[in-house]
């Protein structure tokens, strides 16, 4: 494999620490920190005790607390993917984050819509509340909005309409947590 170059991890950290830089360059960074990661533990004995390694798992651990936008969410899923394959990355960790990322992301956003996926991943039932009442704003805000003719004939499934894919959201969830499952 080609030999990274010294600079790179630090440019990375540096970029995903600045507040101002651009949030897309941002995301990347996070993202391929990740892959880096798993690159360099596969590859170098004792790699993951360095403080290179430490710096890299501080890095996407504090992302989780960027709500605003997606990296909370990349975070999570960078953490999940490291956490199949390196006990360093606590799944118990994940757990607390992605529930806590849930409840406290602005309703909607890419990093909520992850962290309530990562809830499901790993049948988080206190997670269940945020997830009706996601279900119930759904289904209001799609009673006030009726979807557009475009969205009708473009996005939805032919033969399917909004409100009941939103009842069988509704229904799976009962489905899904029903005692003895």
């Amino acid at each position: 494999a080609e030999k990274l170059d010294p600079g790179f991890i630090p440019a990375m950290v540096q970029c995903i620490r600045d507040p101002d830089a651009d949030p897309v360059g941002r995301d990347y960074s996070l993202q391929h920190l990740g892959y880096v990661y798993a690159r360099l533990a596969r590859e170098q004995a004792d790699w993951t005790q360095s403080a290179e390694a430490g710096e890299i798992r501080e890095v996407i651990r504090s992302m989780w607390a960027e709500t605003g936008g997606t990296l909370a969410g990349t975070a999570l899923l960078g953490w999940s993917y490291l956490a199949d394959e390196f006990p360093e990355f606590g799944k118990e960790d994940l757990r607390e984050a992605a529930l806590r990322v849930a409840r406290e992301a602005p309703d909607g956003s890419a990093s909520q819509r992850t962290a309530v996926s990562l809830c499901g991943r790993y049948r988080i039932a206190e997670a269940l509340p945020l997830v009706r009442s996601l279900l119930d704003s759904a289904a209001a805000t799609s009673a006030a909005t009726p979807p557009s003719a475009f969205f009708n004939a473009s996005i939805l499934t032919p033969g399917m309409n909004l409100p009941n894919v939103i009842q069988l959201f509704r229904v799976i969830l009962q489905i899904i947590h029903l005692p003895g499952l």
